[in-house]
């Protein structure tokens, strides 16, 4: 398989999910399906969330550097920062250049 193969396959491949609006029916249905099928864990759990951050589970003399705090504040860093840079990416794909200055 030489490249220009490959590069017909993702072409294909993007025609189909670029191209059309289904792509953000499908992350949303996505989305919906596992809060119902797990429960809502995002509102079960949120408590237990806020726990966790303040330091309750905290071991005194325990080793480690980083904080629970410093565990989620690293994850929702690198969550967020991917989700921006995939918007933008996202927007331009669907919009043009011109969804830069939007």
């Amino acid at each position: 398989m030489d490249l220009v193969q490959i590069n017909d396959f993702l072409a294909t491949i993007d025609g189909y999910i670029g191209g059309s609006s289904w792509f953000v029916f499908a992350l949303l249905g996505t989305g919906v399906f596992f809060t119902l099928y797990l429960g809502f864990p995002q509102i079960r759990y949120f408590g237990h969330a806020i726990a966790v951050v303040r330091g309750k589970f905290d071991k005194k003399g325990a080793k480690g550097d980083t904080s629970h705090f410093q565990s989620l504040a690293t994850a929702l860093s690198g969550t967020v920062g991917t989700g921006n840079l995939a918007g933008v990416a996202f927007a331009i794909n669907l919009g043009g250049p011109a969804a830069l200055f939007w």
